[in-house]
């Protein structure tokens, strides 16, 4: 059955009505006159607002403005809207001036101003520490970030399809109350997407001059190599995802080597060659159901999402056993039942980090743009005596 879909068949203005075809929405013109808001005593609230309205949209413009060049590297999701609200948090903190003057210029003076524009993010849908798992150092006087000891494919979180890495420094002054900026970019450092371990320093050739407060901005970008060009997210397309998942050779085999002790097993997991994380699991108790870890062998693997452990991978196959996951967990035998859990680090009976290591695992299964792969489990030969010799036949089923 046909349906109307507007009586409307045009967009924009036209005599009283306006249409806005994205939202669909039909607007008739209505209201204060322009003229009887600038001298209608009645309205001074009104005309006090627009004054501040008017400052914090030039505000928002020249930090926009300040750093338009982030924009090349990101996707900026409703930056203007977002940059508004913190500037009318900072609005808010003039207490000299008054209703209808207030100045983002002067409340950013204060300490509390500058903490309202801290941690701000631009493309509004990660923050900083979300993504980069290092601490980094900020030297005010010059300028200079540095973070020391970084290993890409473990510290840095986010970078699903690509294979680079890439920082750089933005230190502008801003004057709010002209709305002048200068700004001065440093080197950028790219880094492949892989466990190598390296010092990023970013420096300024000259700081910038001027007036105003100092503004700091760490960039970070994740690239796909293509034909040798490193194209950032923003340049993207379905057909570039595609090549490039084609023209990345890998064998997708997870590889788990295990070392057997009598309270715990520990082990390391290897992506393509390449250790990523180590993990735990329950000693081994002849593969009994809820009391040992899973033999030996070879299986494959499947990408699954759960509302208990949401994203996380499924062990097919396992003999004698069903619902062997790779999933987080801290304590072998408080959390597991077979199930094994990729860590950072191992602490006696306890592993670090769990969350961190899974997702770092599912990351660089996904860069190969394929949901299975296969899973090889073996072991270093025991020390510990917890189980005879740990050659292959002991762990087979029976």
């Amino acid at each position: 059955m046909a349906k109307l879909s507007s009586l409307f068949k045009f967009e924009g203005t036209l005599d009283d009505f306006t249409v806005v075809k994205k939202t669909g929405v039909v607007k008739r013109k209505g209201g204060l006159s322009k003229e009887r808001i600038a001298t209608d005593p009645n309205l001074s609230r009104i005309r006090e607002n627009n004054m501040e309205f008017g400052m914090l949209a030039a505000s928002s413009k020249v930090v926009r403005e300040a750093f338009k060049d982030l924009k090349q590297g990101i996707r900026v999701q409703y930056l203007t809207s977002r940059l508004s609200k913190v500037m009318t948090q900072i609005k808010n903190l003039d207490t000299t001036s008054d209703r209808g003057y207030r100045q983002v210029a002067l409340g950013i003076q204060g300490a509390e101003g500058k903490n309202a524009l801290k941690g701000f993010s631009f493309n509004g849908t990660k923050s900083l520490s979300a993504v980069l798992q290092k601490p980094m150092e900020l030297d005010t006087v010059t300028g200079k970030v540095t973070i020391n000891g970084l290993a890409p494919s473990f510290d840095t979180l986010g970078g699903i399809g690509a294979n680079m890495v890439g920082f750089k420094a933005y230190w502008a002054k801003i004057d709010f109350a002209t709305g002048a900026y200068v700004v001065s970019q440093s080197n950028q450092v790219k880094l492949a997407l892989d466990p190598t371990v390296s010092n990023v320093e970013l420096t300024h050739t000259t700081p910038p001059t001027g007036t105003g407060i100092n503004v700091f901005v760490l960039s970070i970008v994740f690239y796909q190599t293509v034909n040798g060009a490193d194209y950032p997210p923003s340049k993207w397309s379905a057909q570039r995802r595609r090549h490039h998942r084609s023209t990345v050779v890998m064998k997708t085999m997870i590889e788990l080597i295990r070392t057997y002790q009598d309270e715990i097993t520990t082990g390391s997991i290897f992506f393509n060659d390449v250790e990523i994380c180590r993990s735990i699991e329950l000693p081994w108790a002849h593969n009994a159901p809820n009391m040992s870890c899973i033999p030996e062998g070879e299986y494959s693997l499947q990408h699954r999402h759960t509302e208990k452990f949401g994203d996380h991978l499924l062990v097919e196959n396992v003999p004698g056993r069903t619902w062997i996951l790779f999933h987080p967990a801290n304590h072998a035998k408080k959390e597991l039942r077979g199930c094994i859990a990729p860590v950072m680090e191992i602490r006696g009976q306890y592993g670090m980090h769990s969350r961190m290591a899974l997702n770092i695992l599912l990351r660089n299964i996904k860069l190969t743009g394929i949901h299975f792969c296969h899973l090889k489990i073996s072991s270093h030969e025991n020390t510990h005596g917890a189980v005879g010799s740990p050659h292959a036949k002991i762990f087979q089923s029976t």
